[in-house]
């Protein structure tokens, strides 16, 4: 099956293919902010102070006046950081706040106390000084760049690190992990990356997401993933359950890349297993190899970022169902090895049909492709585009319980999907 979206508005301060809006329009699926008051030393408002807002890893700035009651907004900006963040008012020394991160949970709040002085300097002060909040919009967890590198993830999925949220849980069902969340159904939930929605909206999935076997794209590209339970942003919609929301990477003005390799096969796993009862039987272990690489950087610096990602796994599941006297962990009773021998030579000698043998191991592969620009016109315009490739199928018996054919009768299902915003 294939599909494809072409969304305008996927949420960002500029949002659309191709089009370009002010960044006080941006949605907080995909983007954060900033916001605070500025006071003197009696809690007075200072009005018109220079707040200035600058993002290290690209060089964007924000600069804004804080108003008559010495509040200030910025919103739209990438998540993550490090921020810096400064004010400065005529008659007042400045104050600066330095390696700021934020999340797309909420608004991260300053409150900057600045105090009289004629040189009107600016000094660096910590985050406690400028009583630096996290705001949200609901209960909910954001995990960031550092929680998504260090924690590990074999399966190299968001499930695995959500999971860190205790009001969320997997829930192993017809061999898929299933997301619960407060106790609900999986179906419940949904699944956005920037903005875009890929969850199993049809409910045929072996995953939560709007894919066959796997997350929809390369693990490496997450910048940050949230989970919301009871958010009261209206940008929010479509679950009952939770939303699981992942915001991907972008370039910056120092090149970045990354690249990861596993591997194991049936050498590096026991030949045999022991039952209770002391038969000692084959097992079947399969096989697994994923790697992948990540490249970003500036095409302009200051102005123009690329960041792409690609990631392939191939799979060997290990079938350990098969034929009574074939050697498998979990025969079926009903058909014997030298029965299904005979069936499948009468095929090929008297019909002309190759039903071929049955496989001790069931191909699974995945391809995931990811690609983004983005480009800063101005201060306060930004332009973003990316693109996602899903290229993944596997075998699967295709007959009832109790039954056995050949593999060329068992059935090749997958997903190929391409997204861009």
């Amino acid at each position: 099956m294939k599909f494809k979206y072409l969304l305008a508005a996927s949420a960002v301060s500029l949002s659309a293919t191709a089009a370009m809006v002010a960044a006080p329009a941006a949605a907080q699926q995909i983007t954060s902010g900033i916001e605070g008051r500025v006071v003197d030393e009696a809690g007075t408002p200072v009005q018109g102070a220079t707040v200035t807002v600058t993002d290290t890893r690209t060089g964007q700035r924000s600069v804004l006046t804080s108003g008559p009651d010495g509040t200030f907004r910025v919103g739209s900006l990438v998540p993550g950081g490090p921020y810096t963040v400064t004010a400065q008012a005529d008659g007042y020394e400045g104050q600066s706040v330095e390696q700021q991160f934020i999340t797309v949970s909420g608004n991260t709040s300053f409150t900057f106390e600045l105090t009289q002085s004629a040189a009107e300097n600016v000094i660096v002060v910590t985050g406690a000084r400028a009583n630096v909040q996290q705001l949200a919009v609901g209960p909910g967890t954001a995990f960031g760049e550092a929680t998504l590198e260090a924690f590990p993830s074999l399966s190299r999925d968001v499930r695995d690190i959500i999971r860190l949220d205790p009001r969320v849980s997997l829930e192993r069902a017809d061999e898929v992990d299933r997301i619960s969340c407060l106790g609900g159904n999986d179906r419940s939930n949904t699944f956005t990356v920037d903005g875009i929605v890929q969850a199993d909206v049809f409910g045929l999935n072996g995953t939560p997401f709007a894919a066959r076997n796997s997350l929809p794209l390369p693990f490496d590209v997450i910048r940050e993933t949230s989970v919301e339970f009871a958010p009261f942003d209206v940008e929010y919609s479509d679950f009952t359950g939770c939303l699981v929301n992942v915001v991907t990477k972008s370039g910056q003005n120092e090149f970045h890349g990354s690249a990861f390799y596993t591997y194991y096969d049936d050498s590096m796993l026991s030949d045999t297993i022991i039952r209770p009862d002391g038969e000692e039987v084959p097992l079947s272990s399969g096989s697994e190899e994923r790697w992948g690489v990540t490249l970003g950087g500036p095409i302009i610096k200051d102005r123009l970022f690329f960041y792409a990602g690609y990631e392939e796994t191939d799979l060997g599941d290990a079938n350990d169902e098969g034929p009574l006297g074939g050697g498998f962990a979990n025969p079926e009773f009903g058909v014997t090895q030298a029965q299904f021998d005979r069936f499948s030579q009468i095929a090929r000698d008297v019909y002309g049909q190759d039903p071929g043998g049955y496989p001790r191991t069931l191909e699974e592969t995945s391809v995931r492709y990811f690609g983004r620009i983005d480009a800063y016109i101005n201060d306060d315009h930004r332009l973003e585009a990316t693109y996602q490739r899903l290229e993944e199928s596997n075998v699967e018996p295709d007959f009832g319980g109790g039954n056995i054919t050949g593999l060329n009768s068992f059935e090749d299902e997958g997903t190929i999907s391409d997204y861009y915003s």
